[in-house]
């Protein structure tokens, strides 16, 4: 009788992706040439199912509020997903379906058939108000939109960006930049300053503020808030560098951000870390072999996503109080980071645009 390894070894695929088709995992993304050649060749060897393994009676939906091409942009979206579909797959749970950045109107029917959604990713607050009338149990990958009332993960970005800024304080930097996308605090609406934020974790640009105020080097001018793009990195740093007092330093507030940004550092005619020390967010697989290797912050993206399918299924087996995990996250020093250069505030001369 034909196994899966039969199967994976005619339909040239791997084990894995053979069960997966045949327990029709929505988790999986494959190509429907793939997909039909695997059901097909499962038919040609008369492949029996067996039925020794009890599915999960929860029906689970994933939401993800990144588009896939910037999930290969930043891989940190990416892992947090795979988290999930390995979870999920170990777990033999049922997934309804992933639907990518939709609309209200997009998944009211779907969400009618579901116990419980795993959502990954940032969302305005009218969305979450539609989802805790709709989905008796929710979990928030990624963001916190209030801790009162869902289950969240997320990742001390706050903590991370300080691990940054030591680094470069140790290195003798006072003169320092930032270059990031746009972060949304989840606020009481009856509080004030820093009182009341449920995501205060995420909110890189407040981190560096106010580290930057408290060692009393805080500029805002040198403060650069645009898109998440590597485009974006790009543009943003030949802003920064058109400056006629430019930073010794930059802090990114992610790989691919920094990625653009060091494209501008060299066509500026700049070399880092002599004249220029960047430091960033995620630790993507580019990082290590950028010119130079960037010095960066790891996030543990795979474990979130692992962990959001274990506190949806103890909510289903009755937990009611909403918990909330924050996951540390490491440094990692390379090249991109060095001593500050003599003389903070030198002035170099602007390239001719």
């Amino acid at each position: 009788m034909a196994g899966l390894k039969d199967i994976a070894a005619q339909a040239a695929v791997s084990i894995s992706t053979v069960s997966r088709v045949l327990n029709d995992d929505a988790t999986l993304s494959i190509s429907s040439e793939t997909k039909s050649k695997i059901l097909q060749t499962a038919e040609d060897l008369h492949y029996v199912k067996k039925n020794n393994r009890t599915r999960s009676t929860m029906n689970i939906g994933i939401l993800m509020f990144c588009s896939k091409d910037y999930e290969y942009e930043d891989e940190y979206f990416m892992n947090i997903r795979q988290g999930i579909e390995q979870s999920v797959f170990e777990k033999n749970l049922h997934v309804s379906f992933l639907l990518r950045e939709p609309e209200q109107e997009d998944v009211e029917d779907q969400l009618k058939d579901i116990d419980g959604a795993i959502i990954v990713g940032s969302l305005p607050a009218p969305f979450v108000r539609f989802l805790e009338s709709r989905v008796p149990k929710l979990v928030f990958v990624d963001d916190s939109p209030d801790t009162t009332k869902h289950d969240s993960i997320t990742v001390d970005l706050f903590l991370g960006t300080g691990m940054l800024l030591q680094e470069l304080f140790s290195e003798g930097h006072e003169h320092i930049g930032f270059i990031s996308g746009p972060e949304y605090p989840h606020q009481e609406p009856w509080a004030e300053g820093m009182m009341g934020i449920h995501n205060i974790e995420k909110l890189r640009a407040l981190s560096f503020e106010l580290s930057m105020k408290q060692k009393g080097y805080y500029r805002p001018e040198d403060t650069h808030i645009g898109g998440w793009s590597t485009e974006e990195g790009y543009r943003m740093m030949k802003e920064a560098l058109a400056s006629p007092s430019r930073p010794t330093a930059f802090v990114l507030g992610s790989d691919p951000l920094a990625v653009g940004a060091v494209r501008a550092v060299h066509e500026a005619g700049l070399s880092i870390p002599e004249d220029l020390s960047i430091v960033s967010v995620n630790n993507i697989e580019m990082a290590a072999y950028l010119n130079p290797p960037l010095t960066t912050i790891q996030l543990p993206s795979h474990q979130m996503g692992r962990s959001a399918v274990d506190m949806l299924l103890e909510k289903q087996a009755g937990r009611s109080t909403p918990a909330k995990l924050t996951l540390p996250c490491s440094f990692i020093k390379r090249a991109s980071s060095g001593p500050a250069p003599t003389g903070q505030h030198r002035q170099i001369p602007v390239q001719q645009q």
